[in-house]
């Protein structure tokens, strides 16, 4: 499972269908013993949302919860039109008045190999796990 963050937190829509997946009687829980992990790819708080589906998958859902792979995310004003002007401009409060907008500015997983490797690793380790 995995959602997009909204506002600094879990987009409600992801939180609903992870919801849906808790039974309401605890001996049917389709989930307990599944191997999980979380990914949280935001613009802030991206710690307390990987620690709430680690919360969720692992306490409520009871799943073997393997870590989080956190990124960062490209602020929406990229590619409104207006980022480099708005008032309330979120890519102006990360990088500065005057920041001018450019490709280097977007996250880019493909081209992030820091990334790329803890993906690997976590993709590793959720699969040594799943063997087991």
């Amino acid at each position: 499972m995995s959602g997009c963050p909204s506002f600094g937190s879990i987009y409600a829509l992801t939180k609903v269908f992870m919801e849906r997946n808790w039974p309401p009687r605890r001996n049917h829980i389709l989930t307990k013993g599944k191997t999980s992990a979380a990914v949280a790819c935001g613009q802030s708080r991206n710690e307390e949302l990987s620690k709430w589906f680690e919360i969720f998958l692992a306490g409520y859902l009871g799943a073997r919860y393997h870590g989080a792979l956190v990124l960062e995310g490209s602020v929406p004003c990229l590619g409104c039109g207006h980022g480099e002007t708005s008032k309330g401009s979120g890519f102006l409060s990360r990088n500065g008045p005057g920041a001018k907008i450019a490709s280097a500015r977007f996250s880019d997983f493909d081209r992030d190999e820091s990334a790329r490797a803890r993906a690997a690793e976590l993709d590793r380790a959720m699969g040594e796990a799943g063997a087991a």
